[in-house]
C-alpha cells in the first residue's frame, strides 16, 4: 500500500513537471498557464467567501439531481422487473434520454425553466437511465431458487430485499453509480456554463474563458475534478456501508403445541405426457418420519416441490402450513459466511452461540466463519441441511441429505437430524432404502405408486 502511494505521487510529480516545461516552452499564459500560476490562483480563491458559495450551490444542485435520479431509477427498475409491461413502456424513453445530446437538453430546459436549477435537471436526466438499467440488470441476476427458499421459509418482504435482491443488485448499482457520478458533474457544470447559472462553478468557468484568465480556468477546473472525486468516494462509501448490513434473525418462532398435521392425499402430477405418479398419499398419522425411495427422475424432488407450493398438483389435496427444506441443489449467498447464511433463517430467540454449538456437530467451528464459496460439496450439503433444521417449521423436507457424504459425516448428520426433528415431521428422499434406518423412517417406494 505504501509503495503504491509513493508510486502515484511520483507519477503525479512527473506530469506536473511536464506541464510546467510545456508552459515555459509556449511562454504564453493565455494559451497555457503553468501549474505554479494555477496554484497561486487557487490559493487566492480559497480566501474568498464567493468561492465556497459557488461550490456549495453547484454541489447541492448536482447532488439533488443525482439523488432524485437514483431513487427514481431504483423504483422504476423494481416496477419494471415485476411488471413487464412497465419495462416495455419505459424502454423507448430511456433510450431517448441516453441518445439525446446534453447540449440539446440544456437548450430545451433553458427555454422551459430558465437557468436557476438547470444543473439539477441535467444531472437528473443523465443519471436516471444509467441507474435504471444497472439496477434492472442486477435484479435479473438474483438467485430464483433462493427466492423460492425465502418464500417457503416466510422471509419477510423487507428481508427478501436485503438478503435476496440487494446482493444481486449491489455490484451493478455501484458500477452504475461510479459511471453516473462523473457524468453528472460533467454535464451539470457544462449546463451551468451554457446557462450562466448565477453563483455556480459553471458561471466562474465561463467568466474565466471570456476574460482569457487561463490560470483561473485551470484552477476552477481542478476544483470541479476534486469535488467529483470526493463526491464519488463519499457516495460509494455510504453505499458500501449499506451493503455490509448485519444479518438479523427471523422474528418468528413456533411452539410444539402450534404445529399442524401435514396433509398430502391422492396427489397426482405429470409434466406434459410424462406422468410421474398418481393418487399418492402420505399418511402423517401413521408415522412421523418418511423416506421417499426411488431412482433419479421418478419424481422424488417433485413431491417436495408440491409440499412447498413451488409446484401445483394435477389433482389431490395438499395442506401444509409451515415447512422448511434443503434442496438437492445447494442454494446460498456464496459471498457470505456459513454462520450468516444460517442466521437469516434462524428464529430471533436462537443466539449465534447456540447456532455455532449446533452447527459444530457436523461442521468445523472455523468453517462457520468462512464464505460459503470456499466450501466443498459435502460441506455445502451439510450446511443446507443445517439451515432447514434450524428454520422453524412443522415439516422438514430434505432432498437427498446424505448425497456425497462419507460414513462418518453421514452418521453425525443423521444424529443431528433426529435431534432437531424430534417434535416435527420429517420427509426426506434417497436412492437406498437402508438410509431409512438411520432416521427411523417409514419407506415409500415412489416408483411402485399407481
Amino acid at each position: 500500500m505504501k509503495n503504491k502511494t509513493v508510486k502515484n505521487i511520483v507519477i503525479i510529480a512527473i506530469w506536473l513537471l511536464i506541464w510546467q516545461i510545456l508552459s515555459l516552452v509556449i511562454n504564453n499564459s493565455i494559451v497555457l498557464a503553468g501549474p505554479l500560476n494555477v496554484f497561486i490562483a487557487l490559493i487566492k480563491n480559497l480566501f474568498s467567501l464567493q468561492f465556497y458559495l459557488r461550490i456549495l450551490n453547484s454541489t447541492a444542485m448536482i447532488f439533488l439531481g443525482f439523488f432524485l435520479a437514483t431513487i427514481l431509477g431504483i423504483i422504476l427498475s423494481g416496477l419494471s422487473y415485476k411488471y413487464g409491461i412497465i419495462e416495455d413502456f419505459l424502454k423507448p424513453l430511456m433510450v431517448a434520454i441516453k441518445s439525446v445530446p446534453v447540449a440539446s437538453f440544456v437548450v430545451i430546459l433553458l427555454i422551459w425553466f430558465g437557468s436557476v436549477r438547470l444543473s439539477v435537471y441535467i444531472a437528473f436526466l443523465i443519471v436516471l437511465p444509467n441507474i435504471y438499467v444497472a439496477t434492472l440488470e442486477g435484479l435479473g441476476h438474483h438467485d430464483k431458487n433462493f427466492k423460492n427458499l425465502a418464500g417457503i421459509c416466510k422471509l419477510q418482504p423487507v428481508d427478501q430485499i436485503k438478503y435476496l435482491y440487494w446482493p444481486a443488485v449491489y455490484p451493478y448499482l455501484v458500477s452504475g453509480m461510479k459511471t453516473s457520478i462523473g457524468l453528472a458533474w460533467k454535464s451539470g457544470v457544462a449546463a451551468e456554463v451554457i446557462g450562466m447559472s448565477k453563483n455556480t462553478l459553471g458561471e466562474r468557468l465561463y467568466v474565466s474563458k471570456v476574460y482569457l484568465e487561463n490560470d483561473e480556468l485551470f484552477a476552477w477546473t481542478l476544483v470541479v475534478v476534486f469535488l467529483c472525486f470526493a463526491f464519488e468516494k463519499i457516495v460509494i462509501f455510504l453505499v458500501e456501508r449499506l451493503g455490509n448490513h448485519h444479518f438479523k434473525p427471523l422474528k418468528i418462532s413456533y411452539k410444539a403445541k402450534e404445529r399442524s398435521l401435514p396433509f398430502f392425499s391422492s396427489v397426482s402430477k405429470s409434466f406434459g405426457e410424462n406422468l410421474l405418479f398418481t393418487d399418492l398419499t402420505i399418511d402423517f398419522k401413521k408415522a412421523k418420519n418418511y423416506m421417499l425411495v426411488a431412482p433419479s427422475g421418478v419424481g422424488k424432488s417433485t413431491v417436495l416441490s408440491l409440499m412447498t407450493g413451488i409446484e401445483k398438483p394435477d389433482s389431490g389435496n395438499i395442506e401444509i402450513k409451515n415447512v422448511s427444506i434443503a434442496f438437492q441443489d445447494e442454494i446460498f449467498l456464496e459471498n457470505y459466511t456459513a454462520l450468516e447464511n444460517l442466521r437469516i433463517f434462524t428464529p430471533v430467540k436462537t443466539s449465534d452461540e447456540e447456532i455455532v454449538k449446533i452447527a459444530s456437530k457436523v461442521l468445523e467451528k472455523d468453517a462457520l466463519c468462512k464464505p460459503v464459496s470456499e466450501f466443498s460439496g459435502g460441506m455445502k450439503r451439510r450446511l443446507s441441511v443445517l439451515r432447514a433444521l434450524l428454520c422453524p417449521s412443522d415439516l422438514v423436507l430434505l432432498d437427498e441429505p446424505f448425497s456425497g457424504l462419507d460414513k462418518a459425516n453421514k452418521e453425525a448428520l443423521s444424529k443431528l437430524i433426529l435431534e432437531l426433528t424430534k417434535d416435527r415431521y420429517l420427509l426426506f428422499t434417497g436412492h437406498y432404502e437402508a438410509d431409512a434406518d438411520l432416521l427411523n423412517a417409514e419407506r415409500i417406494n415412489l416408483w411402485k405408486q399407481e
